[in-house]
């Protein structure tokens, strides 16, 4: 058995205030930041970057539940037992279990990276709006990390953002009709949040990669599609243009027939230290000088 990244460590509960603390300290000293917002593709091409970039040590984790913890800021009680609007998430856990995310393994996470220089941080975002983690002065999770937590983070390079897969299900599991007009609008809505803070210069849109449909478990395999997933992305960078963000057709490398194989399931692209994940990490790097 080889030896584990320290990228796929699962930071145990009892360990998490001192991971805080370390947080803490090791914010205060890097010079740089990368952000990489999405869900678990997103995920997954952070650790990626976290191998690739070399000594990074795990500081800080989310549990799926506890966004409070992670970000800072209570959630409003009140709030999460009001209605979910209409064609927003969560859809299924998330739904059932307020406070928590709908996706399993879309936890966010911080590494400190290349001798306390640089800071990796994936935030786990699901969706283009939702209401999983609702606060006191804000309605919906994009609002409460992009306004509480992230523009209070020091010297962020370059934010990597996707949404899509999830809001592409969201008609059919909550019987939404028209949903791209409803993407269209709620991704309008948070990339002008970020672009509030952080201006279109530092912010890259990634699109969403493609689905092999045979390889999805069956009870799946209607939620979403590649027809719906290139709608979305056609959607997605139209608005990103528009806002002057660049963007990366992860679709398009997806599709490439060297990858295929390692589709596990329907979604997601093998492991983060394998060839998809990999070679997108690698373009992220030298995307961002590092």
């Amino acid at each position: 058995m080889g030896v584990i990244p320290n990228s796929f460590v699962v930071v145990l509960p009892f360990l998490l205030p001192f991971c805080h603390f370390m947080s803490a300290l090791s914010l205060n000293f890097t010079t740089d930041m990368i952000v990489i917002i999405g869900d678990s593709t997103s995920a997954r091409l952070a650790a990626s970057l976290a191998i690739h970039l070399g000594g990074c040590v795990v500081i800080k984790t989310q549990e799926r539940c506890d966004f409070a913890s992670y970000y800072g800021t209570p959630y409003s009680k009140k709030k999460l037992r009001q209605h979910i609007p209409k064609g927003l998430g969560p859809t299924s856990y998330g739904k059932v279990h307020r406070g928590c995310q709908d996706c399993f393994g879309c936890w966010s996470s911080t590494w400190n990276c290349q001798n306390n220089t640089l800071n990796l941080e994936y935030i786990g975002i699901e969706f283009a709006l939702d209401v999983e983690y609702p606060t006191l002065e804000y309605d919906t999770t994009q609002e409460s990390i992009i306004h509480n937590y992230l523009k209070h983070q020091n010297s962020v390079r370059y934010i990597y953002f996707n949404t899509g897969l999830h809001d592409a299900g969201i008609d059919n599991k909550a019987k939404v009709s028209n949903n791209h007009l409803l993407y269209r609008k709620n991704l309008e809505f948070t990339l002008q949040l970020l672009l509030d803070i952080f201006g279109p210069e530092s912010v890259v849109w990634l699109t969403s990669t493609a689905i092999v449909s045979e390889k999805q478990p069956r009870k799946w395999r209607k939620v979403t599609s590649n027809k719906k997933v290139r709608l979305f992305n056609r959607i997605s960078v139209d608005i990103t243009k528009s806002m002057g963000v660049k963007s990366i057709d992860l679709f398009k490398i997806s599709q490439q027939k060297r990858y295929r194989y390692l589709n596990q399931d329907g979604i997601h692209w093998g492991e983060p230290y394998e060839g998809f994940y990999s070679s997108v990490a690698k373009m992220i790097m030298s995307d961002s000088h590092l």
